[in-house]
């Protein structure tokens, strides 16, 4: 397989999740809360962790006694994911996410794709792999970068206003109609490997034209109760940079 994007910062990756996932009031912690709320019980059954990257989620799905076989594309990332799991019971596999290749029709109750889609050129084809390989009725959990919030935008434009103390004000929503690859320039993750946006509805619409039934949509904030200390924290207390779904394989669909 072709070395991905990921493949030259993995490094840099797994330090940035892992430093996300020590936050509890991240967009990453509040994202995995969501996906969790919302994942049916796994408890001995066939879960994939599609586009697993480092791995932490397919660990604590393997925590939860899912039987969890972790995909992705990237190799080195691959190998980050199995240096972190030492001592659980997971399934790596490289494989692409548009293809599935390697999978068997209908091997899996349960199908997660977090923080992948925006990395992805072709989610038309991972959609239609996913239906494949889930059996019937089974759940497909997306969860991506907020669209509607978390637009296209080039340095040295902002997608933050700040009052006169550099506190966080409101979001800047810039080129939302602008579909297609983009990058950010700097020295972040967009900056670094770029991203494919795409709107809403777009999103939405392919999953349901792919065979799926939407059953939740939820957007993971952290509640205002909660001292927001840090400028990013303030930003999860006034807009979603995650978007959460969860829907049903309700029909079987030919791949184009």
């Amino acid at each position: 397989m072709t070395e991905t994007l990921y493949d030259a910062i993995d490094h840099y990756y797994t330090e940035f999740v892992h430093r996300e996932l020590q936050d509890s009031s991240s967009h990453f912690s509040l994202r995995t809360n969501e996906i969790f709320r919302l994942l049916d019980n796994i408890d001995g059954k066939q879960v994939c962790d599609l586009a697993c990257g480092e791995g932490y989620l397919s660990r604590m799905m393997a925590k939860r006694d899912g039987t969890v076989t972790a995909v992705d594309t990237s190799s080195a990332l691959l190998q980050q994911a199995r240096d972190n799991s030492q001592g659980y019971s997971i399934n790596f596999l490289l494989d692409d996410a548009q293809t599935l290749h390697s999978v068997a029709d209908e091997s899996f109750d349960a199908v997660v794709c977090n923080m992948a889609l925006m990395d992805i050129p072709d989610i038309v084809s991972v959609f239609q792999a996913v239906n494949r390989i889930l059996k019937s009725a089974g759940q497909f959990i997306i969860a991506l970068l907020h669209p509607c919030f978390e637009t296209p935008f080039s340095v040295p434009e902002t997608t933050t206003e700040v009052d006169e103390t550099g506190n966080y004000v409101a979001c800047r929503i810039l080129h939302y109609n602008q579909e297609g690859f983009w990058q950010s320039g700097g020295e972040g993750i967009r900056g670094k490997v770029g991203a494919y946006h795409r709107k809403l509805s777009t999103y939405l619409n392919w999953l349901i034209q792919a065979g799926f039934t939407i059953d939740e949509i939820a957007e993971p904030m952290l509640p205002e109760a909660i001292s927001a200390d840090s400028f990013a924290a303030q930003q999860n207390q006034k807009i979603p940079r995650s978007l959460v779904v969860t829907s049903t394989k309700a029909r079987t669909i030919s791949r184009r």
